[in-house]
């Protein structure tokens, strides 16, 4: 976790030859900038980077990569999308995250997830199926909205995209897997979430149905009275479930058009 004026610069250099000298021991080294809550007080004085230290801090990886990779065979070191995200500069291709050793760290979600995109509408079509919700962070936004848009174009669907801020860290916390049951409960508009509502699996305890409020999510369901979908975060598990969803409520959609089940 690189902190701005701390353990960048030279530190950090000096961090990452130690590391790699140590490689195949350790696999790789994960980039990623400091988020900061908003519950900070009385803790040493921290901040983000800058957009152009974000950038830079960037590049530096991407120099580093090109050095390892024809050293070692290995690209060993890694930027957190997060941090191309602040720096507003394209991400690699999905194949310069090599075997996404690190991607539950944050690092190569994005590419991914657009690829996946790109694989699912390239398959995907019409479904009979009633209004869907889908949440997601901030930090996703732009991507998920993107795909969302285009896959109810292709499928001929009611998919809504809310994005919610995370009130419960606050400060600079806008990952979707740190958001959590009030933060839902706060900002989704229950008269506009129609018949069912997509969460991505990371906004849950590990092999829980709880968020990290531990609020379960079936008291969610019922306070917000929706049908909740636990789904992966990523375009084919938003494109499995509707799949599977349609199936279900095909014989519901038929009936209705024939006047037996208004």
């Amino acid at each position: 976790v690189v902190c701005p004026g701390i353990n960048d610069g030279e530190y950090l250099a000096q961090t990452c030859r130690e590391l790699v000298a140590l490689a195949p021991g350790i696999k790789s080294l994960a980039i990623v900038p400091v988020g900061l809550t908003g519950h900070r007080q009385s803790l040493p004085e921290l901040r983000i980077h800058t957009r152009q230290e974000a950038f830079e801090l960037a590049g530096w990886v991407e120099t580093q990569q090109a050095e390892f990779l024809e050293k070692y065979g290995t690209r060993f070191i890694f930027a957190a999308d997060e941090l191309y995200l602040k720096a507003e500069k394209d991400f690699p291709d999905l194949a310069a995250y090599e075997d996404l050793a690190q991607i539950e760290n944050g690092i190569g979600l994005i590419p991914q997830f657009r690829a996946h995109g790109t694989e699912v509408l390239a398959v995907a079509g019409p479904l009979e199926l009633p209004a869907i919700s889908l949440v997601t962070g901030v930090s996703a936004a732009v991507d998920v909205s993107s795909f969302a848009k285009r896959l109810a174009e292709k499928c001929n669907l009611d998919l809504r995209v809310h994005v919610v801020e995370n009130h419960f860290f606050n400060g600079h916390v806008t990952v979707t897997g740190l958001l959590t049951g009030q933060d839902l409960l706060d900002q989704l508009p229950a008269d506009s979430l129609g018949k069912i509502l997509l969460l991505p699996d990371v906004m849950l305890r590990d092999g829980e149905d709880l968020f990290l409020d531990d609020l379960h999510v079936d008291d969610l369901a019922v306070r917000l009275d929706v049908q909740i979908e636990i789904v992966p975060a990523d375009p084919w598990g938003v494109w499995d479930i509707l799949d599977t969803l349609a199936m279900e409520y095909e014989p519901d959609l038929d009936n209705s058009k024939k006047g037996e089940n208004p």
